[in-house]
């Protein structure tokens, strides 16, 4: 293993809950929260639809208005603040970057519910703003060639075994987040 250059971490499960498709899984039966998951939320993810208009979709779909749904998406935004510790540290040392699937809107929120996070991250690649999202080949081959870099020189920390896969297609070395302990450990080897 080369020299790890960039420290690449996904957003959603990571460093900070899970919430719109948490909320999801947690209303809907399991085959329908399957469905607007990989429909809804992936049309979201890619910018091709708007939080507004998914939770107007939701609200449709279930008993809830746009504004409970809403609420409850707010009242979601909750960090791992072992994570966030650990970002704000490692981040004064290494070159640290953000890749997230969300829309740009709702990213920019939930970074500002933690001051400071967002500096961390020399640059913050979303998926709603680049209009494609992990695990495409199409956003990994984006974001290295955005960032000069080699894949074995980037190390990529994401709950998603899906997203890994398609990181360590371009030589990426990977975590799967799990719980901070286990990430803490894991990361030694790339120091």
């Amino acid at each position: 293993m080369g020299k790890i250059k960039y420290y690449l971490f996904d957003c959603f499960e990571v460093i900070f809950e899970g919430i719109i498709s948490t909320w999801i899984e947690e209303f809907f039966p399991e085959e329908e929260a399957k469905e607007l998951i990989a429909t809804a939320m992936v049309d979201v993810d890619r910018g091709d639809m708007s939080v507004k208009e998914m939770i107007a979709m939701l609200s449709k779909k279930s008993s809830w208005s746009e504004k409970r749904i809403e609420d409850e998406f707010h009242g979601r935004i909750k960090a791992n603040k072992d994570m966030v510790n650990f970002i704000k540290k490692f981040s004064k040392a290494h070159n640290t970057y953000l890749l997230s699937n969300a829309a740009t809107d709702h990213l920019e929120e939930v970074l500002a519910s933690e001051p400071g996070i967002e500096k961390c991250f020399k640059r913050i690649y979303v998926s709603g703003k680049m209009h494609m999202v992990k695990p495409s080949k199409e956003y990994f081959e984006y974001v290295l060639k955005d960032l000069g870099a080699k894949g074995e020189e980037c190390v990529f920390t994401d709950d998603n075994p899906r997203n890994l896969e398609g990181a360590r297609q371009f030589g990426i070395s990977t975590i799967q987040f799990v719980n901070f302990r286990q990430f803490e450990k894991e990361i030694q080897k790339y120091l």
